[in-house]
């Protein structure tokens, strides 16, 4: 701003005598600088809880030295949020500045930011996967159930969908039993929000039990010849034993030659299905 003013002379008795003189005054200068405003955000570290969260829901730290009597007011649109796993900077920034007039004099200061950021972390969760075991019947067996283990659950309203293309599937018998193996995926609502999880999986154990399959075997008599007999007939005990659809052969068996009374209790035996898939090793029966 211009610097200038009016000057009066007086005499005694408050005469003005101003009229006789001639000023001669260089003009000076009055400048009034903006205010200076530091506003200081702080840093936050929240696990995904499903939930967004802005700039709003923190405290400020800031150094917001203005006029007394004046309303700082922040933008309502331009700040930081976030909701994923991931970091923003946790912004705010200054709309207007109202005075006791309630008119706006932000250009009447030089406002700094010092932003610090909303980190979001992933949700972690430990996930065992069912358990199950049933008598072998040439059919899979999946088992398709979870339990969230941990402390912490799935958001609420979440829900998680079996990834059947990784889903372990017993069939047939082994010693040691199948480690049911899977993964899932969780959704909020029809969007996957998987990646904002870290899921620890525990695996249950899914057991395929022998079938038993009694039989017996044929018998037979004859003069000795000195040729092999051999009797390789065999008959199911009980035949819902026997998987339908199933064809057993006798691949191997005891012959006998010389005269005497003889247990016909050696054989292998094969188990094939229609397509000709093998279904069980070869093994001796003595029955």
């Amino acid at each position: 701003y211009e610097f200038t003013f009016d000057l009066v002379i007086y005499e005694d008795e408050n005469v003005d005598v101003t009229s006789n003189y001639e000023f001669v005054l260089p003009k000076g200068s009055l400048t009034i600088n903006k205010k200076e405003i530091r506003i200081y955000t702080v840093t936050e570290e929240i696990e995904y809880d499903g939930q967004e969260h802005t700039s709003f829901d923190f405290d400020l730290l800031y150094q917001i030295d203005h006029v007394l009597g004046h309303q700082v007011i922040f933008d309502d649109e331009d700040y930081g949020r976030i909701t994923n796993v991931g970091k923003v900077e946790n912004k705010l920034i200054v709309a207007k500045i109202l005075d006791e007039n309630n008119e706006d004099v932000i250009s009447n200061y030089d406002i700094k930011y010092y932003y610090g950021e909303i980190i979001i972390t992933p949700r972690k969760i430990t996930v065992l996967t069912g358990s199950d075991k049933k008598q072998y019947d040439d059919i899979d067996l999946i088992v398709d159930t979870i339990e969230v283990i941990s402390d912490t659950k799935i958001v609420e309203g979440q829900e998680y969908e079996i990834d059947y293309d990784t889903i372990t599937k017993a069939r047939y018998y082994k010693v040691d039993p199948y480690v049911n193996k899977f993964t899932i995926k969780i959704y909020d609502g029809e969007t996957d929000v998987t990646s904002n999880y870290e899921i620890e999986y525990q695996y249950g154990s899914i057991q395929i039990l022998k079938r038993d399959l009694n039989l017996n075997t044929g018998s037979i008599s004859t003069v000795y010849n000195g040729t092999d007999i051999y009797c390789n007939d065999v008959e199911y005990i009980d035949l819902s034993q026997f998987i339908e659809g199933q064809q057993l052969t006798v691949t191997e068996y005891k012959k006998f030659r010389n005269v005497g009374n003889y247990v016909n209790d050696e054989f292998k035996i094969q188990i094939k299905n229609k397509d000709n898939e093998e279904k069980e090793k070869e093994f001796i029966n003595k029955r």
